[in-house]
């Protein structure tokens, strides 16, 4: 019996500010490498035109961007985790 996969989603805006930008590419390349290391992680990016759309995903308790959800649980706002902190979040 196979497990579901992990399910990763990056929360950002459409017009970020510079440093969320940063961030949020740094995110991006970090998730890049943990799907090339893990075939169990489906990964989805999700581009938003107004902070208010947030309301959208219940999951979102701190509302700085870019954002990191894991499984249903959000593990980052507005900070950059390297491939190797977000394998470990996975737990297995």
């Amino acid at each position: 019996m196979t497990s579901a996969p992990h399910k990763i989603k990056l929360i950002d805006l459409s017009q970020p500010c510079t440093a969320c930008l940063i961030t949020c590419n740094l995110l991006v390349e970090s998730l890049e490498k943990v799907k090339k290391a893990r075939s169990d992680v489906e990964v989805e990016i999700v581009t938003l035109e107004h902070p208010r759309e947030l309301t959208s995903f219940p999951e979102v308790e701190v509302e700085s961007m870019p954002l990191l959800i894991i499984d249903g649980d959000q593990v980052s706002a507005g900070s950059f985790l390297t491939p190797r902190q977000i394998i470990s979040m996975l737990g297995d």
